[in-house]
């Protein structure tokens, strides 16, 4: 059951299924461009190096996670599947979400915070080439500094 404005109501994803009434016909979403995806990524990379350094755990974590979800978003956009609110995650292939595993972060400690945020950073670079060679190469140096794989 849905509750929401009668000129808005509609299906926003292909799995919308309408039971009674009437439903606007909504043009579909664009998945997002590629690179605005890496970009945000990269601010997130940004933002979970500083939080790490300053000791800001849940926002680390909360940062490293922004990492792996755009990557993951990424991986979804290659594989055709929808990009938004992780709707295509569960589709992705196995050996794509067995190398995000390792970006979870499994406690709120400095040194799972850095091992995590490591493989999230590993993840966007592999995830890039696979969208531009040389956008990696501009990014692949800054990005290793800033997770400690220099």
């Amino acid at each position: 059951m849905a509750f929401w404005p009668a000129a808005e109501f509609g299906a926003i994803a292909p799995t919308f299924r309408l039971l009674f009434g009437s439903a606007n016909e909504h043009p579909p979403a664009a998945a997002p461009p590629a690179t605005e995806l890496i970009g945000i990524a990269w601010l997130y990379v940004v933002h979970a190096r500083s939080s790490i350094e300053r000791g800001r755990a849940w926002q680390a974590e909360y940062m490293i996670s922004g990492v792996r979800d755009h990557v993951s978003a990424l991986a979804c956009l290659r594989h055709d599947l929808p990009t938004v609110q992780g709707r295509g995650m569960d589709r992705l292939p196995p050996e794509v979400t067995a190398s995000l595993t390792g970006a979870l972060v499994c406690s709120l400690g400095a040194s799972e915070l850095r091992r995590a945020f490591s493989v999230a950073s590993a993840a966007l670079l592999a995830e890039t080439e696979m969208v531009d060679a040389e956008l990696t190469s501009r990014l692949s140096g800054p990005v290793r500094e800033l997770a400690g794989q220099s």
